[in-house]
């Protein structure tokens, strides 16, 4: 690995952490000022929303002004709305302000970030995407307990964020001072894979087998999304303090590294179709299962039930991330190189912005009925996904490559 793909590394792995250490400090901090889900649901639809709306923007800004000017206006604006925060006292329209502020800077990252790692690994891309994605898994399991540790500290839920804006802020200059040295036309590997894509003599077109990837991404974002906002809170309902909520979240937040890492090896030597197909139904189990898993005060179990307990914990946390290689991957086959960015803006458009609306209606579904409705509901998203790839992609899939050849 040249000088050039090691600083892009360095500085794509920062602004990944961090993308998602600030989109799950929210949920992490929530249950210490309110137990309502319908807030809860509220707050996180601003936030996915606003992080789902500026990832296609992001990935077109990518391709026509370089990925790393976009990097450094998201990691400055973040950083200014986490010191925004401490201005906030209560759960008001000031809180639903910032978030929105640090949604839509957030959202700029996957695009741009996926485009230069995309554009570096022309072979191994699925180890390369699962190696990367190790960063954001670090950012979701350790944003949980820092946010815990501030407020356990200082006993103010509006510092959470600060550590993460000081280390946004060094991530920004981090870019400003190595522009130079990041090229994203010097690769290591000198073959470019043929892309799935339809072409004309004019324009290169949407495949059907993207938009149906595309599709499978919005379902997968609406599970993926509702997990983050209510796994927290839903702790809290069982009996859990909101201490343990945030040590539990990070655990299971933690796992997904082992999940990344091994799924992305899998991808390169199964195949992508084959293991989303295994993630989706590993998630789909796992997340029907969670309303099982603690109907009584913990207290009560013995010792042999509490470890089963922590087993499916690390269970969850393995599958429910495991599905990103995958995922991603069939995104960069399914689009030409020079409209990557734009592909992965639209990817990630769908599996944050689209997923985000959900989580208000459910959070209002939950109050209203029960919480435990809340991983029904999204196990049913998943199955529409696995539904999705088993009925619709193959043929899509097909068609696209004849018509690519």
């Amino acid at each position: 690995m040249n000088r050039e793909a090691r600083l892009t590394v360095f500085g794509t792995s920062l602004a990944h952490l961090l993308s998602h250490a600030f989109i799950i400090s929210f949920p992490a901090f929530l249950p210490y000022l309110t137990r309502d889900f319908a807030e809860a649901g509220l707050l996180s639809g601003v936030l996915f929303i606003t992080y789902g709306l500026t990832q296609f923007p992001g990935g077109w800004l990518g391709d026509k002004i370089g990925e790393q000017i976009v990097l450094i206006v998201y990691l400055t604006v973040a950083g200014f709305g986490s010191i925004a925060l401490v201005l906030i006292e209560e759960f008001n329209i000031g809180l639903l302000f910032v978030a929105a502020i640090i949604g839509l800077a957030g959202g700029l990252y996957h695009p741009v970030g996926l485009s230069l790692i995309s554009k570096t690994f022309k072979e191994n891309r699925g180890q390369a995407i699962g190696v990367h994605g190790v960063s954001g898994s670090i950012g979701l399991a350790a944003a949980p307990t820092i946010a815990v540790i501030v407020v356990t500290q200082t006993n103010r839920w509006n510092l959470s964020l600060l550590p993460l804006g000081f280390l946004a802020f060094f991530g920004s200059l981090f870019f400003i001072t190595s522009r130079l040295w990041l090229h994203t036309d010097q690769t290591d590997e000198p073959t470019t894979p043929k892309p799935i894509v339809v072409k004309t003599e004019k324009s290169s077109k949407i495949s059907r087998y993207l938009l149906f990837v595309l599709l499978m991404s919005g379902l997968n974002g609406l599970t993926f999304d509702g997990i983050l906002a209510f796994l927290n809170q839903y702790l809290v309902y069982q009996g859990f303090t909101e201490a343990q909520a945030g040590y539990i979240a990070s655990i299971i937040y933690g796992v997904g590294i082992g999940g990344q890492l091994v799924f992305g090896y899998l991808v390169d030597k199964r195949g992508a179709y084959m293991m989303v197909g295994v993630s989706f139904s590993l998630i789909f189990l796992a997340v029907l299962l969670f309303p099982f898993l603690h109907p009584k005060p913990l207290e009560t179990y013995d010792s042999f039930s509490k470890a089963i307990i922590l087993i499916y914990f690390l269970f969850f946390g393995f599958v429910i991330v495991s599905i990103q290689p995958g995922l991603n991957v069939m995104v960069a086959e399914a689009s030409s190189e020079e409209h990557r960015g734009m592909a992965y803006g639209m990817y990630f458009f769908l599996t944050y912005g689209v997923g985000g609306l959900a989580t208000p209606f459910v959070g209002l579904f939950a109050d209203k009925y029960s919480p435990d409705y809340i991983f029904f509901i999204l196990a049913g998203f998943t199955l529409g996904a696995l539904l999705v790839l088993l009925f619709l992609i193959p043929s899509a899939r097909n068609a696209s490559t004849k018509i690519a050849e």
